[in-house]
């Protein structure tokens, strides 16, 4: 009897350890995508205007593994099962780089040139609410290689058409190319 016990203990501890080891199936998002990735080739005498990125802050929230979620006026959910596929930075940095277009060369490195102009960025927000809307908030500067400086605020929020956290990265991607708009918009008035 009590070996019948203890083999009814072991397949129920069995089956229940089995039921609470499912693995949960993990989603993962580009802020860019693939097709950003195909250049479009300049004219043979055109040269691109020349960006360098001198710095990129991001709010800390956007920097965790998991997408967030305004959930409430103060409140934000980073989800555990639906996460970037590669550090938000990154993926940030490319899909500006793309939304600028052919015309203009973002460049991350230190070495200065005379003919380039500065991009200092901070990406305060970029989030699906609770309103059902995207919002993304940034403040930037742009020095012209002349020495004028534009500060600029730049806030824009698009509706959230569907629900999941594939739409609402397809809509940051739409945020993106209005931001890039937006500073080509500056750059044309500097020169």
């Amino acid at each position: 009897m009590r070996v019948y016990r203890l083999s009814i203990a072991i397949f129920l501890v069995a089956l229940l350890n089995g039921c609470s080891s499912q693995s949960v199936s993990l989603q993962y998002y580009l802020l860019h995508t693939p097709n950003d990735s195909v250049s479009v080739s300049l004219p043979p005498d055109a040269q691109p205007l020349l960006i360098r990125l001198t710095n990129l802050s991001v709010s800390d929230y956007l920097m965790q593994r998991g997408l967030a979620v305004q959930t409430a006026e103060n409140a934000l959910h980073i989800s555990t099962q639906h996460i970037w596929a590669e550090p938000f930075e990154a993926g940030f940095k490319k899909k500006l780089t793309h939304a600028l277009g052919p015309d203009y060369k973002l460049i991350y490195t230190n070495t200065k040139k005379d003919d380039e102009y500065m991009l200092d960025l901070s990406l305060l927000h970029l989030v699906a609410t609770y309103q059902g809307d995207a919002v993304l908030d940034a403040r930037y500067t742009l020095s012209s290689p002349t020495g004028s400086t534009v500060n600029k605020a730049f806030q824009v929020k698009l509706d959230l058409d569907s629900d999941g956290y594939g739409h609402a990265v397809s809509v940051y991607r739409q945020a993106i190319v209005l931001l890039a708009d937006d500073i080509k918009t500056q750059l044309s008035a500097m020169q």
